[in-house]
């Protein structure tokens, strides 16, 4: 009766020992695809405060550059600007942008 008592006990230590393995794995499986979650998050967060600003830094560039640049064509150019009187700004700007 003790062999089976002893051959018990150890059966139900080696299940639980099985089990609190595959436990923790499962919790620590879990807790790395979080942490990768939450990396990829915040790089892509990251990524789109770069573009914002990036776009934001070319508009007022292109803005400034703009009030440089702007102005009524000249008359002694007046025949290379088909635009005739037009504003010449917008092609600085589109040169800025690009």
């Amino acid at each position: 009766m003790v062999v089976v008592t002893v051959i018990v006990v150890i059966i139900v230590v080696i299940v639980l020992v099985v089990v609190v393995i595959v436990v923790a794995s499962v919790v620590a499986a879990v807790a790395l695809a979080v942490v990768v979650v939450v990396i990829v998050v915040a790089a892509a967060v990251v990524l789109v405060v770069v573009v914002v600003v990036v776009v934001v830094v070319i508009i007022l560039v292109a803005a400034r550059s703009k009030t440089w640049v702007c102005g009524r064509s000249v008359p002694g150019i007046v025949g290379l600007n088909p635009a005739r009187d037009m504003d010449v700004c917008l092609l600085s700007v589109l040169f800025v942008v690009r």
